[in-house]
C-alpha cells in the first residue's frame, strides 16, 4: 500500500516542469473547489476556500496527462474567472480550452468559468461556463480537449511515364504512272525485237 501510495504521488506532484499544465485565476471573489485526476493517480484537492481577487487557487503542471477537474462552488457567494490548460508546459502559450458539459451555459471554457451553490449569480449564459446548483452544492467536470492525430497520409504512387509511340512506317506512293521505256534491239538474223520495260 505505501509503494501504492508513492506512486500515485510521484504521477500527481511535479516540479513544474510537466507537459500537463492547469491554472485558476480568480476574477470575482469567491469560494472554490478545484479537485484534480492525474492519469495513474487518485483525484488530488488543489484547491478549496475563499479567494480574493486576481489570486491564482491553482498554477500546476503534471508528468502524466489530465483526466479531468472536478469544480463546485460550496458557498452562496459566487466564484468566477478564467481557467486555462496547456499541454505543452508552463511555457507554452495554454492554447487549449476544457470542455464542460455538466455545466450550464458556454460548454468550452473558453470565457469565464462561475461556480456556487445558488443560482443568483447574474451572469449571462453566453458569457460564461456556469456551475450553480439552485440551492443544492454542484459538482461540474471539466475535460481536457481531445486530441485527434491528424491521419498519416502516404505519398501517392509514382506515376509511369506513357509508353513512347513509334512513328508508323511511311510508305513512298508514286502518284506518276509508271512509265514503258521501249527500247529496240537490231538482231543480225532477224527482224527487230522490242523490249519493254516498266520504269
Amino acid at each position: 500500500l505505501l509503494l501504492l501510495a508513492l506512486m500515485n504521488m510521484s504521477a500527481a506532484d511535479t516540479d513544474g516542469s510537466g507537459e500537463y499544465c492547469l491554472k485558476f485565476e480568480t476574477k470575482d471573489q469567491g469560494h472554490i473547489l478545484v479537485k484534480v485526476k492525474i492519469d495513474g493517480a487518485d483525484e488530488v484537492k488543489e484547491a478549496d476556500g475563499p479567494h480574493p481577487l486576481d489570486s491564482v487557487p491553482v498554477d500546476k503542471c503534471w508528468e502524466n496527462k489530465i483526466e479531468y477537474v472536478m469544480v463546485q462552488g460550496p458557498e452562496t457567494n459566487k466564484w468566477a474567472g478564467y481557467v486555462s490548460y496547456s499541454s505543452t508546459g508552463k511555457d507554452g502559450n495554454y492554447e487549449k480550452n476544457m470542455k464542460c458539459e455538466t455545466c450550464d451555459g458556454l460548454k468550452t471554457v473558453s470565457k469565464w468559468l462561475v461556480v456556487e451553490k445558488d443560482n443568483d449569480h447574474g451572469v449571462e449564459l453566453d458569457a460564461a461556463s456556469i456551475c450553480a446548483g439552485g440551492g443544492q452544492v454542484k459538482d461540474c467536470k471539466l475535460e481536457p480537449p481531445q486530441t485527434i492525430e491528424a491521419p498519416t497520409t502516404t505519398e501517392a504512387p509514382m506515376t509511369t511515364e506513357a509508353p513512347t509511340t513509334t512513328k508508323a512506317a511511311t510508305t513512298n506512293v508514286t502518284t506518276s504512272p509508271q512509265k514503258a521505256l521501249v527500247s529496240s534491239v537490231i538482231r543480225p538474223w532477224g527482224p527487230v525485237a522490242s523490249l519493254s520495260a516498266l520504269v
